[in-house]
């Protein structure tokens, strides 16, 4: 029996150029002569090559140096004509799908601490993958400078489970080195302190018992084009202090209460938002809560 693989990445850059690696393995109990192996590229054939003898256990890597030019979602197949004899055929043929495109950044969602699902910020997931994001999910491992240094957004979305010091420190030097940092908090006041309290942000229990519509709206790049955000029922609240700058407030009861807050901390930047449903699907489409998503990612 034959198994085959197919090394490729998600995404590309047109004009970018990268290796790809096609495999096939003798997975069966006896040796196979003249094995066939291909490449394609959209349906074409673009390398191929016939393997006089493949011993059982053996592998062959068929690669080929790729450079799309074109934006497009290309569609990779590596495969295997059956050898004589061979039942199971799901093995003999591999196929992925490479999106390229030119990319405006990379952004990490955590789903790592008890986190909001990313599945509840589809809405505005999609917008930024049109938009020229690569948006992907870090679900499993601690948070390190290895799993941050490819990427030029983090975003937590309600953490629900506190951080270690060692990814405490991680986050934070991210952000220092020039990333780009979302806290999205309701329920865990303490949790988002220790995430944001470097860049001059603190979180607090919310009080006035407030929700709905603001237009308590200070001018920023995060806000351009906004002028009113829908909160649902926020839990907490922001507390500034230099170099942290108050963005977003709302309030019952005569109460101003700060719900979104940005910070500049020397080359990197931060986000604090104190209501996990503004950006959600339920909520992303009310007021102007897309537009003002889409401004921060951009900010950042």
């Amino acid at each position: 029996d034959l198994a085959v693989s197919l090394d490729s990445p998600k995404y590309l850059q047109p004009g970018e150029t990268v290796m790809l690696n096609a495999s096939v393995s003798n997975i069966g109990l006896s040796n196979e002569t003249d094995v066939e192996l291909s490449l394609l590229v959209d349906g074409a054939i673009v390398n191929h090559t016939r393997i006089q003898q493949l011993s059982v256990g053996e592998s062959y890597v068929l690669t080929y140096k790729w450079t799309p030019i074109e934006e497009k979602t290309y569609n990779l197949t590596a495969f295997s004509p059956p050898v004589f004899g061979e039942e199971t055929i799901s093995d003999n043929m591999v196929t992925k799908l490479v999106r390229v495109r030119w990319i405006k950044g990379r952004v990490l969602f955590d789903q790592t601490h008890w986190t909001d699902d990313i599945r509840m910020y589809s809405v505005w997931v999609s917008n930024l993958t049109e938009s020229g994001y690569i948006v992907e999910p870090h679900t499993s491992g601690s948070i390190t400078p290895q799993v941050l240094e490819n990427y030029d957004v983090f975003i937590i979305p309600q953490a629900c489970m506190q951080y270690s010091s060692e990814e405490l420190f991680a986050i934070k030097s991210f952000v220092l080195n020039g990333g780009g940092l979302v806290i999205i908090g309701d329920d865990y006041p303490s949790i988002y302190t220790s995430l944001t309290e470097f860049a001059g942000i603190t979180w607090s229990w919310e009080i006035s018992g407030w929700w709905g519509q603001t237009s308590d709206i200070t001018q920023h790049p995060i806000t351009d084009g906004v002028r009113s955000v829908y909160f649902g029922a926020p839990i907490s609240q922001l507390n500034v202090q230099q170099p942290a700058v108050d963005i977003v407030r709302g309030g019952f009861k005569g109460y101003v209460e700060v719900m979104l807050a940005v910070s500049e901390v020397e080359f990197g930047r931060v986000i604090a938002i104190a209501d996990e449903q503004t950006v959600s699907d339920g909520y992303i489409i009310y007021a102007d809560n897309m537009q003002l998503a889409v401004n921060m990612v951009n900010w950042l």
